[in-house]
């Protein structure tokens, strides 16, 4: 009897044993269903809003080279100017008489060499008098046209046209050399400036066009195109300035108005996969496939840029390939799937 057991233990387990061998085998036979995308490259659009502010075409400050106290003011905050219009003037009598000086001391250089010519002619007056006599004429000359320059430059002219704008400028005020007193700004063209952050700065280029919309005169749809990029970013923000050009700015826009910029790039064409099916390995990101026995296989790819509708993929996949949507938790190398 006790040379039976044996035997029978040993007969249980190896009907066991094929029970189970049975049972994987049908597993491993029995498909997954799984849902299932046919990947090919194609072109993508993303866009990016920013804030942005509407500034003058250009800001010009504007200065007396030489100062001096305000005789006239011709000019009001905010008022419109054309090229040439006077702006303001200062008290020239310092300046005149400068100018009388200077003057006085041209009609005798010019007299003493006009005496002294015919005598060095003759070889009454040497080499070195005719000379310095010559020096003393140019040096009278130079002095009488700074000392007119000087009286023209008491009288601040627009060097364009524009919008002048200034804080106060009265009669009597005075007035410090080059430091600027009104600011004319060139309403000619506008731009608007945004700023950008270091990660998007890089898809930006001089000539992108953009949309802009002004809440504040309801208008949307305008068109702009970028004209300039900063290179130097914000030390906090670590944003860069870029500023565009208004194609069409409509009438009542004023700088300080601000808006929405709306620029949109163009990737090349490339494969996309929704961002839920790719899983995160040792190895990096994979999705799974199915090839053409409909067999499942991890596949290894390299991401790209984020968009609206899933991932860039830069490698790892190639166009026709199948890559498994939903379903792909149950899945496992080689196993068979039932596509949806």
């Amino acid at each position: 009897m006790k040379s039976v057991v044996p035997h029978i233990c040993i007969a249980l387990m190896l009907f066991c044993t094929s029970c189970i061998v049975r049972e994987q085998k049908s597993r491993a036979q029995q498909p997954v269903q799984c849902e299932v995308v046919t990947v090919h490259p194609v072109a993508s659009l993303s866009s990016y809003a920013y804030l942005a502010t509407v500034q003058e075409q250009a800001n010009i400050p504007l200065s007396l080279p030489y100062g001096g106290t305000i005789a006239e003011v011709r000019i009001q905050p905010n008022a419109k100017v054309r090229k040439g219009d006077v702006l303001l003037r200062v008290d020239d009598t310092n300046a005149r008489q400068a100018l009388a000086t200077a003057r006085a001391s041209l009609s005798q250089a010019q007299d003493a060499m006009r005496r002294t010519q015919p005598l060095h002619e003759k070889g009454l007056i040497s080499d070195i008098q005719m000379v310095e006599l010559q020096t003393k004429l140019d040096q009278a000359q130079a002095a009488s046209v700074a000392a007119e320059r000087q009286v023209q430059q008491c009288v601040l002219t627009a060097p364009q046209s524009g919008i002048v704008t200034f804080d106060a400028l009265h009669v009597g005020q005075h007035i410090v050399p080059e430091v600027p007193v009104v600011n004319l700004l060139d309403m000619s063209g506008f731009t608007v400036v945004v700023y950008v952050p270091e990660t998007e700065v890089a898809g930006l280029h001089i000539g992108d066009s953009a949309s802009l919309t002004i809440p504040a005169l309801k208008a949307d749809g305008l068109q702009a195109c970028l004209s300039k990029i900063g290179m130097q970013a914000n030390v906090l923000t670590h944003s860069y300035p870029v500023e565009a050009y208004i194609s069409n700015p409509p009438s009542g826009l004023l700088p300080g108005m601000v808006g929405t910029l709306t620029v949109t790039h163009a990737h090349q064409s490339a494969i996309v996969v929704p961002q839920h099916c790719i899983t995160l390995l040792p190895e990096g990101p994979a999705v799974w496939t199915v090839d053409s026995t409909l067999r499942a296989e991890r596949r290894l790819i390299t991401l790209g840029a984020y968009q609206a509708d899933g991932v860039q993929v830069t490698a790892g996949l190639q166009d026709g390939d199948r890559v498994v949507t939903s379903g792909y938790q149950k899945l496992y190398h080689q196993a068979l799937v039932e596509c949806k």
